[in-house]
């Protein structure tokens, strides 16, 4: 026999009627379209970007990326996490870069603000053809990795 505190099925009611209604309305009418997930060691990147210099970095990432990459400390991390950003997404879309330039798909840091994905050219057009509405994307870095979420929303 099953002991439960005095209330608690009372409780339970109570907490499924508000959990449910937080969250009834447009969001429930969303669907996942892709999922992406890439983790990478900065370290990796730095070596890339020693041996093949600015061109390196002119063909990954958008001057805003590298403008902000560059800016402060933790720049490989910083680098590596927008890679991994990059990579999470091409793996959403579950294709390989076929006609998809790294600078199509741009990572985007502005304070406080979660990050947010712009798309430009064929990885755009690529999302548009999917019905992609939002893109969610959850990145974090540390001294030895960095990882990134990508998360393609639509109706």
């Amino acid at each position: 026999m099953k002991l439960q505190r005095p209330g608690a099925a009372r409780h339970r009611a109570s907490f499924l009627r508000r959990w449910s209604a937080a969250f009834s309305g447009p969001a429930m009418s969303e669907r996942i379209l892709g999922l992406g997930m890439d983790v990478i060691e900065p370290s990796r990147i730095c070596a890339v970007w020693e041996r093949r210099g600015e061109r390196f970095l002119q063909r990954i990432y958008t001057s805003e990326e590298i403008s902000y990459s560059l800016k402060g400390r933790n720049t490989c991390q910083r680098l590596a996490a927008r890679w991994a950003a990059k990579e999470a997404f091409v793996k959403a879309v579950g294709s390989e870069l076929t006609g998809i330039r790294w600078v199509d798909i741009e990572l985007i840091s502005s304070g406080d603000a979660p990050p947010r994905m712009n798309l430009h050219g064929r990885a755009a057009q690529r999302a548009q053809k999917m019905g992609v509405e939002r893109i969610l994307v959850s990145i974090s870095h540390s001294h030895d990795v960095a990882a990134a979420t990508v998360l393609l929303v639509g109706l």
